[in-house]
């Protein structure tokens, strides 16, 4: 659960507390405040990825609900705190809440007297983990099918090399690979530019206008050229660094 945000209106005060999917529970929000007597809430919400709020989905419309205009309307009970009132409302998929209080007092008020944002955590971050774990899990899959068959390195690439600390001005130079292989790269590489330590001791980085990625593999250097190939028209670049002796040794 995020930290519950505090306001307070006149000496009416509400709080929010955003409640985090659960063991199958939806995610939440739930909504109390001070008010006597009857209070309603009117809300809507921002599905993810939309621009626009909207009537919450009639799958997640609490008991005690209604339409009210462009807003559901939803009323409070007495909860187990003491002068308190609380509602609570389902959020799965949405971005955002707004909300608008309706107390029918005495005396009769809208608190506050506009719309009332309350943006959500818990969804978009849980978005984001979900997005960041697929990609982690096809990266795994596609590494290891990469690993398991030759059929991808037979085929050969073309690519623009360049050493670490050049000058912008001068091009890099191209090559082609006759397999997609580690050692191949480090083999052109060396005769290129003269440098036969880099077979043995070096740092490859690959660099299109999109990404940069360390190849430290066959597997990685295959991922690299396969993604290169969709995000330029330009050959992909691999810069190389000389490692200091002695560098990765125990």
């Amino acid at each position: 659960m995020s930290s519950p945000k505090h306001y307070r209106f006149d000496g009416l005060e509400v709080t929010l507390s955003e409640h985090q999917q659960v063991e199958g529970e939806p995610s939440s929000v739930t909504l109390r405040t001070n008010a006597a007597g009857v209070v309603l809430v009117d809300w809507q919400v921002k599905p993810q990825g939309g621009d626009s709020w909207e009537l919450p989905p009639t799958s997640n419309w609490p008991p005690r609900s209604g339409v009210n205009r462009d807003a559901l309307q939803t009323m409070l009970v007495v909860s187990e705190v003491p002068e308190e009132q609380s509602v609570s409302l389902t959020v799965e998929g949405c971005a955002a809440i707004r909300w608008q209080l309706l107390c029918l007092g005495p005396p009769l008020q809208r608190v506050p007297e506009e719309w009332e944002e309350f943006q959500l955590q818990c969804n978009v971050l849980g978005s984001s983990v979900k997005v960041e774990n697929n990609l982690r899990v096809q990266h795994q899959e596609f590494r290891a099918e990469l690993e398991d068959s030759d059929e991808d390195q037979e085929l050969g690439a073309y690519v623009r090399l360049r050493l670490a600390g050049e000058s912008s001005a001068s091009a890099p130079q191209r090559v082609a690979l006759e397999k997609k292989t580690l050692s191949v790269l480090m083999h052109v590489a060396s005769k290129v530019f003269r440098e036969e330590a880099l077979e043995n001791n070096f740092e490859a980085v690959g660099q299109t206008a999109d990404m940069r990625m360390i190849i430290d593999s066959d597997a990685a250097l295959q991922i690299f050229l396969a993604s290169a190939s969709v995000s330029q028209l330009a050959g992909p670049t691999i810069e190389l660094r000389l490692q200091p002796h002695g560098a990765g040794e125990s």
